[in-house]
Parts: structure tokens; sequence; C-alpha cells
């Protein structure tokens, strides 16, 4: 297997700014998309008020058409109009507009996929590090509320008599919280391990120098781009 260098870039830049233009093209569609049907629904007014015109007001008419300067031919004008509308083409063009930026997105996405996805990874560290001291928090104030059980079972054998420690009644959540807890320590954010390797992993799947991943039992003779980064296994 071959091995080609790839240079880097700002991928989460590149992609936010493809994004507001697929935004700005989505908004630009959907005015484009009321104004051809303000226009659909004026020409139907039209339709109808002609036909209206012509079963109520034949004085409207000369020779079967509308009278110069009449509302039919007022009507008659906005119908025409309407023939060299080129609204299926306008709309057609946004459309494929959209289509175009969704692939420019999709494309910028593959291409940095691992920077991406390292990113991610990341940021989810960071919030489960957050977690963590919440975690060690709990387990404090548990410590806490637990330690008043030896004090509880000092006085109930002392009590003697019918009281003894089975007097005692503990909450077994407690115990099972201590547990769910410290099962806690080595908690991970989300991860791709094929986007985002740790240092000990071997990766089954490997990038291509098109950009796309095959299996790295079959790679043979493929000429390879430049694989993710690995990163430390957090401790």
């Amino acid at each position: 297997m071959t091995t080609a260098t790839k240079s880097e870039t700002d991928p989460a830049a590149a992609i936010a700014t493809v994004r507001e233009q697929l935004e700005a093209a989505r908004k630009e569609r959907a005015r484009l998309g009321e104004e051809a049907r303000a226009d659909q629904s004026k020409v139907q007014a039209a339709e109808a008020a002609l036909n209206h015109l012509a079963h109520t007001a034949p004085d409207q008419f000369e020779a079967g058409q509308p009278a110069a300067k009449s509302e039919a031919a007022k009507a008659k004008r906005i119908i025409e109009e309407a023939s060299t509308s080129r609204w299926p083409a306008i709309l057609e063009g946004a459309d494929q507009r959209i289509r175009d930026l969704e692939k420019d997105v999709a494309n910028l996405i593959r291409d940095a996929a691992p920077q991406l996805a390292r990113a991610e990874y990341e940021a989810g560290q960071e919030e489960v590090g957050e977690l963590r001291g919440y975690l060690a928090g709990a387990r404090e104030v548990i410590g806490r509320i637990r330690s008043y059980e030896p004090a509880l079972l000092s006085i109930t054998t002392a009590s003697g008599g019918a009281i003894d420690g089975r007097s005692i009644q503990i909450d077994p959540r407690l115990e099972e919280l201590e547990r769910v807890l410290d099962s806690l320590e080595d908690l991970q954010a989300a991860r791709v391990p094929v986007l985002s390797p740790f240092e000990d992993e071997e990766p089954q799947v490997v990038r291509t120098a098109d950009g796309g991943w095959v299996r790295a039992t079959v790679a043979g003779d493929t000429e390879l781009g430049e694989q993710p980064e690995r990163i430390e296994r957090p401790s």
C-alpha cells in the first residue's frame, strides 16, 4: 500500500460558510415558491373572472374576444402574460442550487471526516470531564449520608432488648448508587474509532487516496490517503 499526503485545512469554517449559502438558497426557494403560487392564484382568479364575464356580461366581448379596455381584456392580459411565465424554470434553478450546495456540504464533511469526528469527540470529552466532577461530588455526599450508619448501629446495640442493628432502616438504593457511580469512572464520550483511533488501536478500515474507505484486510495495492491522526487514550 502506498500513502499520499494531504494539506491541513479548516473544514469547520468551510462547512459553516457553505451551510450559510445553503440556508440562503432555501430561503430564496421559499420566497420564489410563494411568489409563484401568488401568480398562479392571480391567473386562476383571472380565468374565473373571464368565464364569469362571458356568462354574465356579453357586452364585454366583441366577436367572442374581450373588448378593448374592458374588464375582460384585463383578465385576458393576465392570462396571456402567464403563458410566457418561466416560473417552472426559475423554481427548478432554485432547486438545483440547493441540491448543489447540499452536495458541497456532504463532500466537505466526507473529506474532513477525521478532523470533524475528532473535534466532536474532544468536545464530548470536555463535557465528560465536567460530569466526572459532579459524580465526585455525589459520591462525597453519599459518603456523608452513610457516615451516620455506624453511630446508629452503636445506639441500637447499646439500647438492647428488642432493638438491635436490624432495627436500622437503610435505603438500599444508596449502596446501589455508589456502585453505579464507581462504574462510571471510565465514562467516555461517543467516538468513531475508525476516524479517531486511540494510539493502541489498529484501524480495521483505512482511507484511500480518493477519499474513500476500505477494510484494511482488502486494501492490497490500493493507494492510501492521509490516515486519521491517532489520539491518546484517556486515563
